[in-house]
Formats: C-alpha cells, sequence, structure tokens
C-alpha cells in the first residue's frame, strides 16, 4: 500500500489533527494507513506531546508497515509522564503489540503495532538492559528466552533508581 502525503494529510484530518505528514519520518508511503490513524486518534486521546522516532525501516516488526516506535512528552523534550502511566497509556489503547523500553538514551520509549499476523493475544514486552521479557497471558509476569523473570515495577524502580 502506498502513502501519498495527501493520503496521510487527510488520515491526519480524519482522526483529530495533531500531526503533519513529515512527523511520519522517511519512507512514510510505505506505512499501512492504519498504523497512521491509530497513532493519531492514540495521541489525541491522551493528549501528551508525543514525537515518532522511528516508523516504517527495513528490520523488525517495521518492514510491515504497521509499528511506530515513540516518546511521550509531558513538557516537550523535558519530562515525561510517570512509567507507569505510559505502560498503561500503551495497554489500554487496542494496540496489538506494545513495548516498552527503559534502555533508550532519550527517555522511556513506546513501541507500538497493529500487527495481526500470527497472534492470538495483545503481545506485551518490555525491554531493559537490552534484553527482552514478554508477558505471559496466564501469570502477566514477564519472561525472557532463558527463563528470567522480572515484573514491570521491578523494571520501573530500577530505570528510576538509575535516572536520578
Amino acid at each position: 500500500m502506498n502513502l501519498a502525503d495527501e493520503h496521510i494529510e487527510q488520515i491526519i484530518s480524519d482522526n483529530g489533527g495533531n500531526f503533519t505528514p513529515d512527523e511520519f519520518l522517511d519512507d512514510r508511503e510505505m506505512l499501512h494507513p492504519i498504523i497512521v490513524q491509530e497513532l493519531v486518534a492514540w495521541r489525541n486521546w491522551h493528549g501528551f506531546s508525543t514525537q515518532i522516532t522511528s516508523a516504517y525501516r527495513t528490520t523488525g516488526s517495521h518492514i510491515t508497515g504497521k509499528a511506530i516506535d515513540v516518546l511521550v512528552w509531558k513538557d516537550w523534550r523535558e519530562s515525561q509522564p510517570d512509567p507507569l502511566h505510559l505502560w498503561r497509556l500503551g495497554t489500554t489503547w487496542p494496540f496489538l503489540g506494545f513495548g516498552i523500553y527503559f534502555d533508550w538514551n532519550d527517555g522511556i520509549g513506546l513501541h507500538l503495532d497493529v500487527i495481526r499476523e500470527g497472534r492470538q493475544r495483545p503481545l506485551r514486552w518490555i525491554r531493559s538492559e537490552g534484553n527482552y521479557y514478554y508477558q505471559l497471558p496466564s501469570t502477566g509476569r514477564f519472561w525472557d528466552s532463558d527463563g528470567n523473570r522480572t515484573t514491570l515495577q521491578q523494571e520501573i524502580n530500577t530505570y528510576l533508581a538509575n535516572s536520578d
């Protein structure tokens, strides 16, 4: 699917505005319309400034055109909502994939996607110090591929202790 800037502008306008096509970065014509629509509607729902840091790229889930990474700012480029609030913003909205990244240089990063293929339920994960921990639906706990466990609160506490 090819999204010309005019089409992106229409999707933005139809879903409440607050973005420009340029904010969707290079190769934005490769994005699927649904991720543009969901991001714009989500941004308008939560009301915080939202900076797209990665949209379409030729690696990972972003190659589908259905994934975007963002930073959410309470005060532009100075402070973010607290980590638990960021988690709630991403998991309350019906994204099919949501990851929270505690190891970004510019703050807490969020991965948002609408990828349905191969998923029985929404996928949720935490990345901390380069390790991915995926949430198990049965327990709500997070496990990495080596069997190590963490909790959202544990990762929030570590992040806050290291950011002082």
